[in-house]
């Protein structure tokens, strides 16, 4: 024929710059239930970081060089668990997916933790859905939301009852700023009680990866630790900590949570640490709490929060020990609760009233805003340059107590 004289090139295998990884991951894990009974979740990992790969190279020309790490990849992995009975979805353990997405739905069911305060959701975005509660008062679903290098954090939650939270934010990156945990929406027609935790830095690696197998044919396998070829005398190289993060060696930082909206019957927001010598807990979200809903939050970070549907009404407190406060809503009522922080207090009242109890800033201003009246009863701060007290509208009753270095006529500011 054609071709029968012709002889074929050597074959050549070659290239440069490239990195081989060891350790596995799988992309995903699906569970069902359609039984009635309770489906218990025990641990779940999708990575294995000390297995080594084979790698087999044959060609009559090899110029082939890469480097030989153990990195995170790329793309999504995903745990869904689905139940479809009446039954609960009980967390009994770890589902450690720091780097994908963990959905749990119980379409007929709750969704509530086990014993121990090793059971926890660990992922870099979760998605809860019950067709009950979240939780319970004295079993809160311990969340972990892990951010790392190029993956920030996503949370979101509907449920048809109270929604019982112990939310952790774990960052996995060398910078501290970085450590601000963003959620979508949390929704439940009952009752949103969160308990934040301080945020931790985990960049210490469980180990060193095992390297990978390579057989250049006709010889035998090789296990190169750092590079290939000639491999170098360092040592295998450590884990990701993105992945395989030595969490006994985790760190406390200051860090914040920034939701896109915050609903329920009532929301309760309560940093577990709180005192002015704990790691920042700053706290940004727009809420709705309902016609009938109160609002009470205690941190020691920045608190800023926005009512979307009608009156912000404070109930208890909104305190933060070592930073501002900011209030927004079409009217905020806390004439049965206090606001108190320690740097700057600001309250604004885009279509109605503002009616207060006790106000409290140790070292920052106070400024309220309304397009209607306001009504002020208590407010206590300290004076500066700028003013202790800014009304921009006047005050029905004027104020009945002020303390710091000036009092504020009705209509006017304290300067």
């Amino acid at each position: 024929g054609e071709f029968e004289s012709l002889t074929a090139p050597d074959g050549v295998i070659s290239g440069a710059g490239g990195t081989f990884s060891g350790g596995s991951i799988f992309a995903n894990a699906k569970i069902r239930n359609q039984s009635d009974l309770n489906l218990v979740i025990n641990d779940i990992s999708l990575t294995n970081g000390v297995l080594r790969p084979d790698v087999s190279l044959d060609a009559e020309s090899l110029s082939l060089t890469f480097a030989v790490g153990n990195l995170a990849p790329g793309g999504n992995v995903e745990v869904e668990i689905l139940n479809e009975g009446s039954g609960d979805v009980v967390i009994d353990g770890l589902i450690d997916n720091p780097i994908g997405l963990t959905r749990i739905e119980n379409t007929g069911g709750n969704i509530v933790n086990g014993s121990a305060a090793t059971d926890v959701v660990r992922s870099n975005t979760v998605e809860l859905v019950s067709a009950g509660s979240i939780g319970a008062g004295a079993r809160r679903l311990n969340v972990d939301l892990v951010r790392s290098t190029g993956r920030p954090t996503d949370f979101d939650l509907e449920a048809a009852g109270d929604v019982w939270l112990n939310l952790t934010g774990r960052l996995r990156d060398t910078v501290a700023a970085n450590a601000l945990f963003a959620g979508g929406t949390l929704d439940t027609t009952g009752e949103m009680d969160i308990l934040f935790q301080s945020s931790l830095q985990e960049t210490t690696s469980t180990g060193t990866a095992a390297g990978i197998n390579v057989a250049v044919v006709p010889a035998s396998s090789q296990v190169y630790s750092e590079f290939f070829t000639p491999d170098t005398n360092s040592g295998p190289a450590p884990l990701d900590y993105r992945l395989f993060a030595d969490t006994s060696q985790a760190v406390t930082l200051g860090g914040g949570f920034d939701f896109e909206l915050i609903r329920g019957s009532s929301i309760k927001l309560v940093a577990d640490d709180p005192l002015v010598a704990d790691p920042r807990v700053d706290l940004t979200a727009n809420t709705d709490h309902g016609v009938s809903g109160t609002i009470h939050v205690i941190t020691n970070g920045d608190v800023d929060l926005t009512e979307i549907d009608g009156t912000m009404r404070i109930a208890t407190t909104v305190s933060s020990a070592n930073g501002g406060v900011t209030l927004s809503a079409a009217a905020i009522d806390s004439r049965s609760g206090t606001i108190s922080a320690k740097n700057n207090i600001a309250m604004t009242a885009t279509g109605g009233d503002l009616t207060e109890g006790l106000i409290t800033s140790t070292a920052g201003n106070i400024t309220m805003s309304a397009t209607d009246t306001i009504h002020p009863a208590n407010i206590r701060g300290i004076a500066h340059t700028t003013g202790l007290y800014h009304s921009s509208q006047p005050a029905s009753n004027g104020l009945a107590q002020v303390r710091g270095g000036g009092v504020a006529q009705p209509g006017r500011s304290a300067r």
